[in-house]
């Protein structure tokens, strides 16, 4: 029997992108199926609830 590979959401604003870049990187590479809800290039001013929100809101409704 095959599993299906876990699904991980990823999100950072600006203090956490390089971290969240080198994560999703490794899990890759690790078979996992990456959600990244952003941000998808350093900005400098953003802020950490534009991504969280609406990861948070895929995984209660278990969609992305």
């Amino acid at each position: 029997m095959m599993m299906k590979s876990a699904r991980i959401g990823i999100s950072a604003d600006h203090g956490g992108f390089d971290l969240k870049e080198y994560l999703k990187g490794e899990l890759l590479k690790k078979g996992y199926e990456i959600v990244d809800f952003g941000n998808t290039r350093l900005i400098g001013d953003d802020d950490f609830p534009d991504y969280v929100v609406p990861m948070a809101k895929a995984v209660a409704n278990d969609s992305s």
